[in-house]
């Protein structure tokens, strides 16, 4: 909060404290998203320093490297082997994002998950009858 803000939180437990708490948790809300408050709440030290530009700055990496590798695959010769594609550069959410991503259309997750929804439906749709015939 003393870098950001310029308040001093061992102010807030003194006899008269200078501010409210509520001052305190408004300024705590507004933190940016690399500081160490924000990195202990969205998972731990690896998201420290971990803002929006830094997060553009890795986005623009890859996207250079993808374009270099393309720029390679296109001008190289198609019967000499092909150079593996390149890595992403490493961000601490690559983990949960991966997680969170929506499975391929065809694979077996996918059917799995579509079986399961329909199977859902169906179920919805018979409690739905047998309601009716009861009332009837």
């Amino acid at each position: 909060m003393l870098r950001y803000f310029g308040i001093d939180l061992r102010d807030a437990v003194r006899e008269v404290p200078p501010f409210s708490p509520s001052y305190v948790l408004a300024h705590i809300g507004c933190l940016p998203l690399g500081s160490a408050f924000v990195a202990a709440q969205r998972g731990g030290p690896q998201y420290r320093g971990w803002d929006e530009g830094r997060y553009m700055m890795a986005t623009v990496l890859n996207a250079v490297r993808l374009l270099l590798y393309v720029t390679i695959i296109a001008n190289s010769d198609p019967n000499k082997r092909k150079p593996d594609p390149p890595e992403s550069y490493p961000i601490p959410d690559a983990d949960r994002l991966k997680a969170e991503a929506p499975p391929e259309p065809g694979s077996f997750k996918a059917m799995l998950l579509e079986a399961k929804r329909r199977k859902a439906v169906r179920d919805q749709c018979l409690k739905r009858e047998a309601d009716r015939a009861v009332k009837r």
